[in-house]
């Protein structure tokens, strides 16, 4: 049996679902990641500027009770936590197959409450509050539509604490500028890490 060199990048796993043309998990030096077509999912450059954001504004040594990630992935944001994990972490992400590459090959050390299901559907339907929200919700470089209205923040702040916060990735210019108008009626902070903005919000 031929072994492959474990620089070379390893397809394990080539898919196309309802939401994404090309879903891609392989294997570089010795690491897994998630791509879409061009775009980083999981543990590469989109775990990257995360890790520099919620660096930046002290996120990761907070004592956060409950979070709450929307775009779970296979997990490369909760994985940011590992060294002060919640007492609680929900995670929401619309791709099965996500939540199953996760199961086998991301899965963490503590309990995640993982929900298949479209986000907004989600808020609609929880009753929980949560400390920490990340938003995290793309299809390729873009974030769903319905995900860039009013009554989706509305239902984010909803789910908030009363000293909670919500974060959210934004990598398009145009929606960037179009969640910027949305947050308006909140208290806004916005860190850029190289073309991503994050939007951290509270009422």
């Amino acid at each position: 049996m031929k072994i492959k060199p474990f620089w070379k990048k390893q397809i394990l796993q080539q898919v196309q679902t309802q939401h994404h043309k090309n879903l891609l998990l392989y294997q570089h030096w010795g690491r897994y990641y998630v791509d879409a077509n061009n775009v980083n999912y999981s543990f590469g450059y989109n775990q990257k500027v995360w890790h520099i954001a919620l660096e930046e504004k002290g996120i990761l040594q907070h004592p956060w009770n409950a979070i709450l990630i929307l775009g779970f992935g296979v997990g490369s944001i909760a994985q940011l936590f590992r060294r002060n994990p919640p007492q609680v972490m929900v995670g929401v992400e619309i791709e099965k197959i996500l939540l199953q590459w996760y199961q086998t090959y991301f899965a963490l050390p503590w309990k995640v409450q993982l929900h298949c299901q479209d986000a907004y559907q989600f808020l609609q339907q929880c009753s929980q509050s949560f400390s920490l929200i990340l938003i995290d919700l793309f299809i390729e470089d873009r974030v769903p539509e319905h995900c860039l209205k009013e009554t989706f923040f509305t239902q984010i702040t909803r789910h908030l604490t009363s000293e909670g916060l919500a974060i959210m990735n934004v990598l398009l210019k145009a929606q960037q500028k179009k969640v910027y108008q949305l947050l308006q009626p909140y208290q806004v902070d916005v860190v850029a890490v190289y073309d991503n903005l994050f939007f951290l919000f509270r009422p």
